[in-house]
């Protein structure tokens, strides 16, 4: 049986008549405030055609606004829903950031060399930074490796992409980062 997801509960202000307290603190427009019976608070809301919206319950008393709740209400909908699709923009922009690897054998043939390479050119177009690895066999033949990596930043470089021109070795492994071309 499958279970049914209840909506998320949404943050409701209380309005009116419907607030407990016998005193609230009611803030003026110029921000300035007041302490007033609820009745009164209520009159001057009305009088000027507006709602007694409570928005500090825990404040002693009960701190009050005279808005318009549904504009106001609208207005905290609409900046969820651009607060919402701003993060998805930055995680957008943090995706953009993580780092793309790219693995080279010694003993690799000139079909797949053409083709990682391809794939580095595709990743380094779409904005990512790359870290070209280079790994050696059983039999650790540093020059072929640092052979094909010397050959591989001439081709960037050539292509004018930003090479690091560091090789960092680490055990049978040499690698060496590529960043996208500046704008």
């Amino acid at each position: 049986m499958k279970r049914m997801s209840t909506p998320p509960k949404q943050e409701l202000q209380i309005v009116g008549k419907n607030i407990k307290a016998r005193e609230v603190r009611l803030v003026l427009h110029d921000g300035q405030h007041q302490i007033l019976p609820l009745a009164k608070a209520l009159a001057e809301a009305a009088k000027q055609n507006l709602d007694l919206v409570q928005v500090n319950a825990s404040a002693k008393p009960p701190v009050c606004k005279l808005l318009d709740y549904g504009k106001f209400m609208f207005n905290k909908t609409k900046a969820k829903k651009q607060q919402a699709s701003s993060s998805k923009a930055d995680l957008a922009q943090n995706k953009k950031k993580d780092c793309k690897e790219v693995q080279f054998s010694i003993r690799i043939s000139s079909g797949h060399m053409d083709m990682k390479y391809n794939n580095v050119t595709r990743f380094l177009e779409k904005q990512y930074p790359v870290r070209i690895v280079a790994l050696d066999g059983r039999k650790h033949e540093h020059s072929l490796r640092a052979a094909l990596l010397k050959d591989l930043q001439e081709r960037l470089t050539q292509d004018s992409y930003v090479v690091g021109k560091e090789i960092k070795t680490l055990g049978r492994k040499a690698s060496f980062m590529v960043e996208p071309k500046k704008a």
